[in-house]
């Protein structure tokens, strides 16, 4: 079966993320996406395999890339590391 070229594997969008993300991680964000509100990544899938095109991948990374807060994680550990680094701001740190 021939793909069109924009569509990756699984495999491939873990290579395009430089190897840092498993492709489980790809799968998990395809089923039940990341942050809140939840952003999936689109993905197509053919037969057995999902297959994510290029562009949806590229969108899908803007949005978590952006400076959307809801999309990053505001644990109590950050907040107290951001307390602290805006106390030692106002000190003249």
């Amino acid at each position: 079966m021939d793909l069109p070229k924009d569509l990756l594997s699984l495999n491939e969008v873990s290579a395009v993320l430089g190897g840092r993300i498993s492709t489980h991680s790809v799968r998990r964000w395809i089923a039940r996406g990341v942050g809140r509100p939840r952003a999936k990544l689109p993905a197509r899938r053919l037969g057995a395999k999902y297959y994510v095109s290029r562009a949806d991948l590229d969108e899908f990374l803007v949005v978590l890339n952006s400076d959307d807060s809801r999309f990053h994680r505001n644990s109590a550990k950050s907040k107290r590391a951001e307390a602290a680094k805006q106390k030692l701001q106002a000190a003249g740190a």
